[in-house]
């Protein structure tokens, strides 16, 4: 059995009530961005930009890069859905924790807006496609939906080389965490593609 305590702590506090990105947040709701203003903390963060293979989605992926040198492997990779509000769940204490032990490189992957969650665009990215049906929409809000493989294939194939370009990463050690609708694309992900990650985290 693989070790869990690397993700687990972060985990952990993603999924705290209040904190974790919720499945009907107030809409006007802005990201909070006050952890991404301190230096004084033992991970660093930068952003990268990075749209939608048909243009009609826009995402900023915060990545958090610890301050000590990578392993010989690389970095374990958290990739975390609805990024922008699980920025909001991270404070320096936890990842002062996360530091002093198997740091993981966190990546935060969001949308380019600063409400803390994107509503139409997640709808789309993270519900599975519904057999038989011409027009796929989300039948609790009428959205758009039907994305999942599409976003997969788009974190697979142009986000994880964009952050392996930024940081050392080991390919073997990368967990998938969301909440919500977010982990129902978790769940997804592990039912039909269960070796693209190490872990798969769901949670609600």
């Amino acid at each position: 059995m693989r070790n869990l305590t690397l993700p687990l702590t972060l985990l952990l506090a993603l999924a705290l009530p209040g904190q974790a990105a919720q499945a009907r947040p107030a809409p006007d709701q802005l990201m909070d961005t006050r952890l991404l203003q301190r230096t004084d903390m033992d991970y660093r963060f930068s952003r990268l930009l990075i749209d939608s293979a048909d243009g009609q989605r826009h995402y900023q992926l915060w990545i958090g890069r610890p301050n000590a040198a990578p392993p010989k492997n690389g970095f374990p990779v958290l990739w975390m859905l609805d990024g922008n509000a699980a920025i909001g769940a991270l404070d320096a204490d936890l990842l002062r924790d996360l530091a002093r032990g198997k740091a993981p490189l966190l990546v935060a992957i969001g949308y380019q807006t600063p409400l803390r969650i994107e509503r139409t665009a997640r709808t789309y990215d993270y519900t599975p496609n519904r057999p038989g049906l011409t027009v796929q929409t989300d039948p609790l809000s009428g959205l758009p939906s039907g994305g999942a493989d599409v976003f997969l294939d788009l974190l697979r194939e142009r986000m994880r080389p964009a952050v392996a370009a930024k940081a050392p990463i080991n390919l073997q050690e990368q967990t998938l965490w969301g909440h919500s609708y977010g982990g129902l694309l978790v769940l997804h992900a592990l039912l039909t593609r269960p070796g693209e990650f190490a872990r798969y985290a769901a949670a609600s």
